[in-house]
């Protein structure tokens, strides 16, 4: 196998993607460039355009869009074609399930047909309200069908500083705020920070991911400072 992954071990690297995915008709789903989600109107104001930091090891990475990744190279353009069972495999009526208004009313949500909502962590799309129940669909959008990837990798980040600097700034927004010293990695962050709803997701994501792919890190201090 050649490519950035080509050595046994490496899946755990650390890579600045840029990417677009599409469905089996030509569909723009996601992307990372914010000029292209404008054009197929699904620009969304609070997400995050220009790159994405993936880690090849995350169990959220379809296998296909893995392997193009391991077999790919710096500066590199791909487009790949991915069958459902590589990607995200056959649409399970399981997963579209009838959740009380009332579990939704406690959330403060209206729920309205086509909106996206969180349910203990997993996104679903509401399907129709009605009866004092919301039916919602729990599979991916992109369940039961072919995808196609569009890709480039920017760069795969190499040293353990970098590694920390860029985790912190893509699952937080952060810069500049953490540092390692031999095998300890010190963070601090702010109340303004904390105020954020995705502050725990972000925090433990990031630290979930620095533990994993930084070798030689032992400890990781995570400060969240107050001052008067």
């Amino acid at each position: 196998m050649s490519g950035i992954a080509e050595k046994s071990g490496e899946e755990n690297v650390l890579l600045k993607v840029q990417f677009s995915v599409s469905d089996d008709s030509g569909r723009l789903v996601e992307t990372t460039s914010e000029e292209e989600a404008k054009k197929a109107g699904i620009f969304n104001p609070n997400a995050k355009y220009g790159h994405s930091m993936i880690v090849l090891s995350d169990s959220r990475l379809i296998k296909g869009f893995r392997e193009a990744l391991m077999t790919a190279n710096e500066n590199e353009e791909k487009t790949v074609k991915i069958a459902k069972a590589d990607a995200f495999g056959d649409r399970q009526e399981n997963l579209v399930v009838l959740i009380p208004m009332k579990k939704f009313e406690e959330a403060n949500m209206a729920p309205q047909v086509g909106m996206i909502v969180d349910l203990d962590g997993q996104t679903g799309k509401v399907q129709s309200v009605s009866g004092g129940r919301v039916r919602v669909d729990m599979n991916h959008e992109l369940a039961g069908r072919d995808v196609v990837y569009k890709f480039k990798i920017l760069r795969k980040i190499t040293s353990d500083q970098e590694k920390l600097d860029s985790l912190l700034e893509e699952q937080l927004g952060l810069k500049g705020t953490g540092k390692i010293s031999g095998d300890v990695a010190t963070v601090i962050v702010t109340p303004e920070l904390m105020k954020q709803e995705s502050y725990l997701q972000g925090k433990y994501g990031a630290i979930q991911a620095a533990m994993q792919i930084i070798p030689n890190l032992k400890k990781l201090q995570w400060t969240e400072e107050f001052t008067k």
